[in-house]
């Protein structure tokens, strides 16, 4: 082998190695939670073009503004969904790439602002939906953006979509009562309306 070509070599060799090196460090992005601090929020503010949409928690519960309780399923489905939000590969991590996804401070399908008493906690951008259950995603403060699984109807701003419509135990179990009475009394005015006809209408005489 000339020295030309053993030198050659040796290059590639380091080129390759350098190569592999790159790439491995660039495989360790750490992975860490896109809502860090959502467990302590007590309010979330939910905005669209639509209008906007409060939800407050009080006590263990959480509830409209106008005081009517949320659907406790939705709300925990929607949780679950934000706590699973992770940080990682960035689809694009400039600020001239905002408002291409829909995610800029101006220019957003969907925002969620998450309070503890007047402190904000986060501010979560919606944008456009690559996929069925995929958005585009950024957090206030940072420009990177990520594509996440998350629905955009989990947000919506209509209340009658956040409504519990399942009584709660005591009203369930008084509706029944209520209803079971009703019956009781419809049989009792059947039975006596039945006696009624039977006296005004005595058997007719062999005679």
């Amino acid at each position: 082998m000339t020295p030309l070509m053993r030198n050659l070599t040796v290059l590639l060799l380091a080129q390759l190695l350098l190569a592999l090196w790159l790439f491995s460090s660039n495989d360790e992005i750490v992975s860490e939670p896109l809502l860090p601090q959502l467990a302590t929020a007590d309010t979330l503010l939910l905005s669209s073009k639509d209008g906007e949409l409060t939800l407050t928690k009080q006590g263990d519960s959480w509830q409209l503004t106008s005081g009517l309780p949320v659907s406790q399923s939705k709300l925990d489905a929607l949780l679950r969904d934000l706590t699973a939000l992770k940080t990682g590969w960035p689809v694009a991590q400039s600020s001239e790439a905002h408002s291409r996804f829909s995610v800029a401070e101006d220019k957003f399908e969907q925002k969620l602002l998450l309070k503890q008493g007047d402190t904000v906690l986060h501010t979560l951008y919606l944008g456009d939906s690559p996929a069925f259950r995929q958005l585009y995603v950024r957090a206030d403060g940072d420009d990177a953006i990520y594509k996440v699984a998350l629905n955009r109807f989990e947000l919506s701003t209509d209340e009658s979509a956040w409504l519990d419509k399942q009584p709660e135990p005591a009203e369930a179990e008084s509706a029944i009562a209520d209803n079971a009475e009703a019956d009781s009394t419809v049989a009792e005015h059947a039975v006596a309306a039945s006696g009624s006809d039977a006296g005004q209408n005595p058997p007719a005489s062999d005679d």
